[in-house]
């Protein structure tokens, strides 16, 4: 009886850790390409290209978490940056969808910084998305994003990028010799919620345990009174 309760809770634990593990695809990946030049994230100075915008798609998948990592280089003030999720709009950033994360400015390093944010959201499949990185509050943000005129990494080629308000929509294609896709990586996977067969499984052995501590419990007590 103890070893079938001790299995079924094995079982069970491993069913849960298992059902509620997360699967990361890469949807969209230009991070490890040569940087080509940066452009401002902000769009409250003269000469500034903000807000920007670089698209990816989910292909045959859906997923609930997405994580981005943008690679941005700017100095350390009192600046920051809101990363928006984008719908598409006839192949143009669309209505914000929601905010996936926010980065300061004291993250920035002066060099080329790798930073990440993750969100849960529903993604579905076959469908164009949009990443926004905007000026956080109009605080001027001295953030700006890197681009590249690589287009060989995973899901880069037929994406479109946009700055200046999205007045111009570029696509990811080469011809560009002053400006390409902007650098980030992006992954959806798939936390799933444990079945409730599995939940049955787990109660059930801690029932058994439970029964067993009981009856060695009575069994104690009545060696006891025969003493």
């Amino acid at each position: 009886m103890a070893s079938v309760a001790f299995a079924t809770a094995l079982v069970a634990g491993t069913a849960l850790v298992s059902n509620s593990a997360s699967a990361a695809t890469v949807l969209f990946n230009s991070l490890s390409a040569t940087s080509g030049g940066t452009d401002t994230v902000t769009s409250n100075s003269s000469g500034s290209f903000g807000p920007l915008y670089a698209s990816f798609s989910t292909g045959a998948g859906t997923y609930n978490q997405l994580q981005v990592q943008l690679l941005l280089q700017g100095k350390a003030d009192a600046g920051g940056v809101q990363v928006s999720l984008l719908s598409d709009n006839s192949t143009a950033p669309g209505s914000s969808l929601t905010t996936i994360g926010t980065i300061s400015d004291n993250q920035l390093t002066g060099g080329l910084d790798t930073l990440s944010l993750t969100t849960s959201y529903s993604l579905v499949a076959t469908t164009r998305y949009w990443v926004e990185l905007s000026d956080l509050n109009l605080t001027n943000t001295s953030a700006t994003w890197s681009w590249t005129l690589d287009y060989s990494g995973v899901g880069v080629s037929g994406e479109y990028f946009s700055n200046d308000g999205h007045t111009s929509v570029y696509k990811n294609s080469g011809g560009l010799v002053d400006g390409g896709p902007y650098q980030m990586e992006v992954s959806g996977s798939v936390s799933a919620t444990p079945l409730p067969s599995t939940w049955l499984m787990l109660l059930t052995g801690f029932v058994g345990f439970g029964f067993l501590a009981y009856r060695g419990t009575k069994k104690g007590s009545a060696a006891f009174a025969a003493v």
